[in-house]
């Protein structure tokens, strides 16, 4: 929310710096909200969430870093997509339950404007690919509580 009112930039408590964030900007548009890939499926492929009942576009939005000016439609919609799926889904019992709530499903969602087949990005928004975002910024536990999940339910556990 202090994005929405504030503007700047969210980082996970496990993102550091590694060079200058200027690179997510260099672009020809003015840019309004600054979002990085998570996942690109192949070409035209499209995978459906039987935990969401939804299918899932082929470009996933990371939710671990994000950049947006104050004020920003895009980041009011992404706020209002996770309220609404938390209101539905208010205990998070599964890592399913956290990625459809307030994870890259409801990142990816209020991003694109709602569920596929919308695709287009909005206007003044600049979607940094993973090679690119990993010239800035490190996302130290990348996947780690996936790891973590996959292990407990294996009947292990997982060490960082």
């Amino acid at each position: 929310m202090l994005l929405l009112t504030l503007g700047g930039v969210y980082a996970d408590l496990d993102v550091y710096s590694v060079g200058p964030l200027a690179g997510l900007w260099n672009c020809t548009i003015d840019v309004g909200f600054v979002a990085v890939q998570e996942t690109v499926l192949d070409a035209g492929a499209t995978t459906f969430n039987t935990h969401s009942g939804r299918f899932i576009r082929p470009t996933r939005v990371a939710n671990y870093f994000f950049a947006s000016e104050r004020a920003n439609p895009i980041m009011a919609e992404i706020l209002a997509t996770a309220m609404s799926r938390v209101r539905a889904h208010p205990t998070a019992e599964t890592q399913d339950d956290v990625i459809l709530t307030t994870g890259p499903d409801a990142m990816t969602e209020g991003l694109f404007g709602g569920p596929p087949p919308s695709d287009a990005l909005p206007s003044r928004t600049r979607m940094a690919t993973r090679a690119e975002a990993d010239l800035a910024v490190s996302h130290h536990a990348r996947g780690g509580w996936r790891l973590q999940f996959e292990a407990f339910r294996n009947g292990g556990s997982y060490k960082w």
